[in-house]
């Protein structure tokens, strides 16, 4: 009889459609299964009232899961890129096991592209390594990603170019740096294009990106630049993008014959560049006359002192001005004996007392000591509490006088040189003890070698605009 056959899957066909009599029949797949799964189709033959059903199953493909495992490179810096690519026929799921570290994809079924993103830089100058891990159907492919490290940097972040400064002022030096660039910095000032000073050196500055230098020794220019170098490694380093101003200042502080000098920014070092820095015993940090945190130091009268040591800057014989600003924070009017403010034992010393020297009235005094062979004092009635008092004295083996708030208050003739003793330069007590300890605060010590003329000890005392 004749025949027809049919079937119900597009992804299979027959040789022959229809005929008559006797024939063989081959069934083809037309596509691959693209399952694991195994796939089923009916081939069904009718004729003159017969029906006869076949049938055909295709065998579902073998799971696979492939992945290239060479490890990835990210770059350093934050949303640096690299991918690789999944050829599959079956689910899967990625994970990973870094916080910095993020995939496209987590999860999908059959091949696919996998992009992996650094969602943050690399702080550290050293690689960092993460695992992505992909996994289903019973198979597991691992990728190692590696993120460069850094490269080490110091950035300066100021002065970096347009501000302005004047001698005498404090200026801040700030910069950003890696975890790896170093633990100290030199600090170095360029003037048109060279170098002009080296402000720091690498003992003195610690790499944590804060520092602030008193402007002394230098001159007026609008060409300044700072740079700042690793100690460790003199390639890492940077400058001010541009030139920044340091102006003359109110009268330009003095520094010819400056032999140590304490602005007080937060530590006791000696901003002459002699290196007298001072160790601080008990004397706490407070605010100066122009009421900023941390700029000057107050002293307890009980015990505490700076010990500046003896350096050879400190030894001179033939000329001396001592100066420094002092607030009373108790009743001067309640010390007994003397209280000194700065001491070279057996060489010279400035120190306060309250003296009695009549019946009619208390005397205050600012003593300005030769050690042994001279007293200058400076007596008034009305010192006051809380109140800042600028002091200098100056002797230049002709005369001694003593000025308060730039003003000069008394004078004595003298002709003898200055004795040169051992003993350490103390700052709020006796340094042949200590003893005789001061009670108040101190700011701005300077000693120079030399006699300052009253125009710079009026520049002194105007310093910053006061």
């Amino acid at each position: 009889i004749s025949w027809t056959i049919s079937d119900n899957q597009a992804w299979l066909t027959t040789n022959y459609t229809s005929g008559t009599g006797n024939q063989t029949i081959t069934v083809t797949a037309t596509s691959a299964n693209p399952s694991t799964s195994s796939r089923n189709a009916t081939v069904t033959i009718t004729g003159s009232g017969f029906a006869r059903t076949i049938t055909v199953t295709q065998q579902g493909v073998s799971p696979y899961l492939t992945v290239n495992e060479t490890p990835l490179s990210l770059g350093s810096e934050a949303n640096s890129q690299n991918s690789f690519t999944i050829s599959s026929n079956i689910s899967w799921t990625i994970s990973d096991n870094q916080a910095w570290l993020t995939t496209n994809y987590t999860s999908g079924t059959g091949n696919q592209t996998i992009t992996v993103t650094a969602t943050s830089a690399n702080p550290s100058t050293s690689s960092r390594n993460a695992t992505v891990t992909i996994t289903g159907g019973g198979f597991a492919r691992t990728i190692t990603v590696t993120q460069q490290g850094a490269s080490a940097f110091i950035k300066v972040a100021s002065p970096n170019g347009g501000e302005s400064y004047r001698i005498g002022e404090s200026m801040p030096v700030r910069w950003n740096y890696s975890s790896d660039s170093g633990s100290r910095v030199y600090i170095d000032l360029y003037k048109g294009g060279q170098l002009y000073k080296h402000l720091k050196n690498g003992s003195d500055v610690g790499n944590d990106g804060d520092h602030d230098e008193v402007l002394i020794n230098v001159t007026a220019g609008d060409d300044y630049k700072v740079r700042i170098t690793s100690t460790s490694y003199s390639s890492i380093y940077d400058e001010s993008d541009n030139y920044f101003t340091i102006a003359s200042g109110n009268g330009a502080i003095p520094t010819s014959g400056l032999v140590a000098s304490y602005p007080f920014n937060g530590n006791a070092n000696d901003e002459s560049g002699n290196g007298n820095g001072g160790i601080i015993n008990g004397a706490a940090a407070t605010s100066d006359r122009f009421n900023v945190a941390n700029r000057a130091y107050y002293f307890d009268g009980i015990n505490d002192y700076i010990d500046c040591g003896n350096g050879s800057s400190l030894s001179f014989s033939a000329a001396l001005t001592m100066s420094f600003w002092i607030k009373f924070t108790t009743d001067p009017y309640s010390f007994s004996g003397g209280k000194i403010i700065i001491d070279k034992a057996y060489s010279w010393r400035f120190y306060y007392a309250s003296d009695a020297s009549t019946q009619e009235e208390l005397a205050d005094q600012i003593y300005s000591n030769l050690w042994g062979w001279a007293d200058l004092s400076t007596k008034t009635t009305n010192w006051q509490t809380n109140r800042w008092y600028h002091i200098t004295t100056t002797y230049d083996k002709i005369s001694l006088t003593t000025y308060v708030d730039g003003v000069q208050q008394n004078v004595r003739s003298l002709s003898k040189s200055l004795p040169i003793a051992s003993y350490h330069l103390f700052i709020g007590a006796q340094s042949d003890g200590p003893g005789s300890y001061f009670n108040g605060c101190i700011d701005d010590v300077r000693i120079y070698s030399r006699a300052l003329n009253s125009s710079e000890v009026s520049s002194l005392y105007h310093e910053n605009g006061w």
